[in-house]
């Protein structure tokens, strides 16, 4: 990796990254066979990901919905951790945290008229969250503009 920022051009601290975080990079020798070999790994990962679903499919089609619930729903608890520990959640849009609260209010409601739980309980965690989420993000960025944190 070659560096392009002047100030810290002869730099070998073991924090390069932490301190060079807003210069900018370029990657020397075979970056295009790196990418190459990412986009091969993430293709990879996505084909045996359909072939699980279509063989789980096969077997117990409610399987899959039940494998994306318990995947797919404690995808939040992270960002809500880090709500509950972090006085700033600068960089985290409050809007898309809503969209993300209507959508699950939207799926819960359509989960208890057709009677469906696998699609409507895991909702029930997602919609508050998001919210939470949301709500700190706006009053933490709202905080942070008056204090001048930016």
């Amino acid at each position: 990796m070659v560096h392009l920022c002047n100030q810290h051009a002869k730099s070998a601290d073991a924090d390069f990254e932490y301190k060079h975080r807003n210069c900018d990079y370029r990657i020397d020798g075979d970056a295009g066979s790196q990418a190459g070999a990412a986009f091969v790994a993430a293709c990879n990962r996505f084909s045996v990901t359909v072939v699980y679903c279509v063989a789980l499919n096969a077997v117990a089609p409610s399987a899959v919905g039940i494998t994306g619930v318990l995947i797919g729903t404690p995808a939040i608890l992270p960002q809500v951790w880090r709500a509950i520990r972090t006085e700033y959640l600068l960089g985290v849009s409050p809007s898309s945290y809503l969209l993300l609260a209507s959508m699950s209010l939207g799926w819960f409601t359509h989960g208890i008229l057709i009677d469906d739980a696998i699609l409507s309980y895991p909702n029930f965690l997602l919609a508050p969250s998001a919210l939470f989420i949301a709500w700190k993000a706006w009053s933490s960025q709202r905080r942070a503009a008056q204090v001048g944190v930016y």
